[in-house]
Formats: structure tokens, C-alpha cells, sequence
């Protein structure tokens, strides 16, 4: 019979087919520390990583990964796979953050800094006739570095004692989901609009590079136009040669141009945004995009995004460090659950993206 094993990214020489987030709190909560499996996952972790363990605290695994069988295909192997994995915090992040589903690539594991080489200028030539009389000058490449380094994220939610202490596999995704999301939503905000103060990753929006493209002196709606010059001006600076390309805008931006038409006679009337695509592309929404900008006299204006998001990287670094706090909410019977993880966001290719923040939307 086959055997599937389930590792732990950072610590691949344990099998955690086993693993439960939600035994793990119950320990913390039972016992101030965790026992077992996920007690030796967490003491694997801390020598791994050199992060800190103490009472009411325990180091888990962001990801889960299978090792024995190729499970590309059915035939190889994914028939096997069984239904009962491990529910994973990082699936959760993935499934939720916009950037990613956009094409971000996500990076995870990490234990260091990661440097990513750009291609500052590309070597050129020259075309040559017979016998030119004078050597053809060398122009090499010249390379840069975009360096990711982690940027701690905290994030606090609150259950009650008698969901925490069910041993229940709904729960056990529950958990993995609401601490996936809490981390999803914020990693959103940082990689599209992070100001790089206060410990936040830098994002789209403050890279320098990025292009800028005014709806109007003071602002206006999100029309056929404003998208169709959003993706022009990516090709231009030669973007088209990615792979992901795609909107990002707040709802009511989505609202605006579900409602704008094409004005051209092959396709008069047709809205800009329908079902997922946006002018062809494909088209994502998001509350993380500030909708309080100004531009000239005019005020909380929206932003729209268009960009290759397979240039964009999310970094992570593979494990979450999670506090049980059963005092201070205990007159109201809550458990207070904080988790801290490592992320940051790097823009290969700033000229890709191009934003229009200044758009008219209610």
C-alpha cells in the first residue's frame, strides 16, 4: 500500500500527515505548552529559524508539502493523494490576497534575506558592413539587486473556548482560514500600497519606476479610454513580454467601468468589466486600494491598477509564530489567538505596473 507523507517546509525530515493547528492551541490553552507532534515541530522550527519559544506559544509551519509520489498527473501518483492534508495557513493566505491571485509570485520557506538580479541594461550590437575598418564598440550589461527582507506582520482574532477545545477537522480549517485571511488581507494592502514606514513592505504604488497615469486635473471616472492608455503605456516600456496581465481596482471603481462602454463602432456599448475581465485582462477588486486620494481640488478618489503581476514577488518566511491569550478576554469567553509571520514584497519590474489614482467613484 501506498504511504503519503506530509512535511514541514522548513523542517523536511518530519512526517506531519498528523499535524493539528488546533491541537496545538488546545495544548497551549490546557498546558501552556505544546506536546507531541506539533510540540517537536515547534522545537524543530526554533533551531531552524532561531525564533524564540515560550509558555502559551507555539512556532507552526505555514506550508505543508508531500514527499514520495509525483502528483502532477493522476497516473503518477495524484489519485493517491488523500483528502485529510493538513489544512495550511499559507493555502489560505493564497486563495485569499489579490496580488496573488493576480500572478504574484509567491516565495515561500525563506530562512534569509533573498536577492533577486535585475538586468539594469541589456548588452547591445551593431550591425556591420564588409569590412568596416573599425571595431564594433562593446557595450556589456550592466545588473542591479532587489533585496526581500522580513517585515514582521502581527494580527489578533478571538474565539470562543468551546470552538477552540472541539477536535473537529472544520475547525481545524476554520482556524487555518481566519488566520490565513487576516494575513492575506494585510499582505494585499502592503504589496499594492505599502509606504515601507513603520516596519510595512514596500509597495506598487511608492516604487519608484512605477508609471502614473491622471484621469484628469481633478480627478474623473474610470472610463474605456483611462484602461485601454493603462495598458498601452505598460507595452511601451516593453512589459507585454511578461506573462500575467491585470486590473486591480476598488469596487466601486469595478462599479464605474462595468457601466463604461467602448465608444468604437466594433464594439460600442460593450462594458469595460465583465464577469472577471477587465479590457481584455483579466480583472480583481480589492478594499486595500485607498479610496481618500487627491488630485487638484479633488478628493477621496479611488485607484486603479493595470500591470504584469508575475514581476511582483511575496516573499515569506515559512512560519508563523502563534500566542494564546486566555486572561484577557476571559470575562467575556473569548480566547485571544495573536499570530506573527515574516513577509515582504519586491517589484522587478516597476515600469509594468501603471496606476491612476486619482479616479471619481461612488
Amino acid at each position: 500500500m501506498w504511504s503519503m507523507k506530509y512535511h514541514c517546509s522548513l523542517v523536511p525530515t518530519l512526517d506531519v500527515a498528523k499535524y493539528s493547528l488546533s491541537r496545538a492551541l488546545r495544548d497551549l490553552y490546557h498546558n501552556e505548552r505544546t506536546s507531541g507532534l506539533e510540540g517537536e515541530v515547534s522545537a524543530e522550527l526554533a533551531k531552524v529559524t532561531g525564533l524564540p519559544t515560550t509558555d502559551r506559544c507555539v512556532l507552526v509551519p505555514t506550508q505543508f508539502r508531500m514527499s514520495g509520489l509525483d502528483t502532477n498527473t493522476n497516473s503518477a501518483g495524484k489519485y493517491l493523494v488523500p483528502t485529510d492534508v493538513p489544512p495550511s495557513i499559507s493555502d489560505a493566505l493564497r486563495g485569499t490576497a489579490v496580488c496573488l491571485r493576480a500572478g504574484a509570485e509567491f516565495i515561500g520557506d525563506l530562512s534569509a534575506s533573498i536577492q533577486f538580479p535585475i538586468e539594469a541594461s541589456a548588452t547591445t550590437g551593431s550591425w556591420i558592413a564588409d569590412n568596416p575598418g573599425a571595431d564594433v564598440s562593446q557595450v556589456d550589461a550592466t545588473f542591479s539587486a532587489i533585496v526581500a527582507r522580513p517585515h514582521g506582520y502581527l494580527a489578533s482574532t478571538s474565539v470562543t473556548r468551546q470552538l477552540l477545545l472541539q477536535a473537529s477537522p472544520d475547525i481545524e480549517s476554520y482556524l487555518a482560514r481566519s488566520i490565513g485571511k487576516s494575513h492575506a488581507l494585510a499582505l494585499d494592502a502592503a504589496a499594492l500600497c505599502g509606504p515601507a514606514t513603520a516596519g510595512t513592505p514596500l509597495g506598487i504604488t511608492g516604487t519608484s519606476g512605477v508609471q502614473t497615469l491622471y484621469a484628469g486635473t481633478n480627478g474623473a471616472t474610470a472610463t474605456a479610454d483611462l484602461a485601454i492608455k493603462q495598458e498601452k503605456l505598460a507595452a511601451v516600456a516593453n512589459a507585454h513580454q511578461l506573462n500575467r496581465p491585470a486590473y486591480v481596482g476598488t469596487p466601486e471603481v469595478r462599479a464605474a467601468l462595468r457601466e463604461s462602454g467602448y465608444l468604437n463602432s466594433g464594439a460600442a456599448g460593450v462594458p469595460v468589466w465583465m464577469g472577471d475581465s477587465c479590457n481584455g485582462s483579466a480583472g480583481f477588486v480589492t478594499n486595500a486600494l485607498p479610496k481618500n486620494g487627491t488630485h487638484g481640488s479633488g478628493s477621496n478618489l479611488h485607484s486603479l491598477i493595470f500591470g504584469y503581476f508575475d514581476g511582483l514577488k511575496i516573499a515569506e518566511w515559512g512560519v508563523m509564530q502563534i500566542t494564546l491569550d486566555r486572561f484577557t478576554k476571559a470575562k467575556q469567553g473569548l480566547i485571544e489567538i495573536s499570530s506573527l509571520a515574516y513577509y515582504d514584497v519586491a517589484n522587478l519590474y516597476p515600469a509594468a505596473f501603471v496606476v491612476s489614482p486619482d479616479i471619481i467613484a461612488s
